[in-house]
């Protein structure tokens, strides 16, 4: 039974008769009579390679829950008109929409307000503006828990916060930052959010200085200062599509280089003690890649939240010594990833050694798996087994043609 349905990457652009995707798709979605989700978002497409699935999907208002588009499917007023007969969505997820489907979203999430719990605008967001946030808020004010807003300079952090403010039951939530003149003078008091991801364009070197950490760390805590926030994920550039899988370098993805270095950031001590402060007892995820955390803020962190199970940072070349002191008082961590520089072999494997719970361990984009096993008692008159802690490297499988060639030193 089909329940998930994801057209991605690069479809052939050819127009019909040569080009018959767009009826194998319709014919298959038929067939599907049990679908739940639909995923349409290609890079390369012909403008109606969708055109027939679209007007079948409102057949599918006992079984469709969720739905992710891109222009392929928003950019043209038919397409459009097609998708507001869509009902019965708990998720619908938009990668930068356009002016025709923000003109008529109003009217789509009306038809979905009692089932709607997602919506997601991800990327180029230029065309939304204070005024777009305006017209559906109505429609997804009393049970919207999750909310995603990519890139629109047409928004202010004074507007945002308080389209926030109006969302009381929020409990998702992804932004992405940018440089303001004016900070915002509220706060949006999200009193049930539980994860916040921020997101910032330019990858591991965009602050460059302790004034612009300072200015994020400020935009961050203000966001999350009411909330008992559960997990927090600060993502630079690219690095979700550079890194693949997980945002921990655990799981997917390439091992990164042994030349592989990080450069110098400022710290984000200020953002750690907030954490300390109000959000000790409710941390459990802590995913800042780029962040980079100094020594004292480190041990503040592990001394304070009890309750991490897993954490993704930036530390200093002279953290594993520390790192190996403090794993111990971290009953709830089973996953930890660091970038560091300068760090030897043997240090990695003191460090899973240590963590009662701490089973892997990435440093770098490099990976280390910690396993019991048994062996048999070597010796005369020996017939018994033992067990040993062992941590060995873990090589990734990469598909071919996600493979790249790191040059050195590039």
């Amino acid at each position: 039974m089909v329940v998930e349905l994801e057209v991605s990457g690069f479809l052939n652009p050819r127009a019909p008769p040569r080009n018959t995707l767009h009826a194998l798709l319709s014919d298959a979605l038929r067939k599907f009579t049990s679908i739940c989700s639909v995923k349409f978002t290609p890079a390369t497409y012909h403008e109606d390679v969708f055109t027939d699935s679209l007007k079948l999907l409102p057949n599918f208002a006992g079984s469709l829950r969720e739905v992710a588009l891109n222009a392929s499917c928003t950019s043209d007023e038919r397409s459009v008109s097609l998708l507001t007969g869509i009902q019965g969505l708990s998720k619908i997820a938009l990668y930068s929409p356009g002016r025709a489907i923000l003109q008529l979203l109003p009217q789509w999430l009306e038809k979905n307000t009692s089932t709607l719990t997602e919506l997601h605008l991800f990327d180029n967001c230029g065309s939304v503006t204070p005024g777009v946030l305006k017209s559906f808020l109505p429609h997804v004010q009393e049970n919207l828990k999750a909310f995603s807003l990519g890139l629109s300079y047409s928004i202010t952090d004074e507007d945002l916060f308080a389209f926030l403010s109006q969302l009381p039951n929020i409990e998702h939530l992804r932004l992405r930052n940018y440089w303001q003149m004016k900070e915002p003078t509220h706060k949006p008091g999200l009193r049930k959010l539980k994860s916040f991801t921020a997101d910032y364009g330019g990858g591991a070197t965009s602050f460059n200085t302790c004034a612009e950490v300072s200015r994020f760390c400020r935009w961050v805590r203000r966001t999350i200062a009411a909330s008992p926030i559960q997990s927090l994920r600060i993502i630079a550039g690219d690095e979700e599509q550079v890194h693949g899988g997980d945002d921990l370098g655990i799981e997917g993805g390439e091992s990164a280089p042994s030349h592989y270095v990080l450069p110098a950031n400022p710290a984000f001590d200020s953002l750690v003690e907030h954490l300390v402060r109000k959000h000790a007892s409710t941390l459990q995820h802590l995913h800042i890649r780029s962040a980079f955390v100094s020594l004292t803020a480190l041990r503040t962190l592990f001394t304070h939240c009890r309750a991490l199970e897993s954490v993704h940072i930036s530390v200093g070349n002279t953290a594993m010594d520390l790192l190996s002191e403090l794993l111990p008082d971290a009953p709830s961590l089973h996953t930890a990833a660091f970038e560091i520089r300068n760090i030897r072999p043997r240090s990695l494997k003191r460090l899973l050694q240590r963590g009662p719970r701490l089973r892997r361990l990435a440093v770098n984009g490099r990976r280390w798996e910690g396993s019991w096993k048994v062996t048999p008692e070597v010796g005369k008159g020996s017939h018994g087994e033992s067990s040993i802690f062992s941590v060995e490297e873990r090589r990734p499988v990469v598909a071919p043609w996600r493979r790249t060639n790191h040059v050195a030193g590039s």
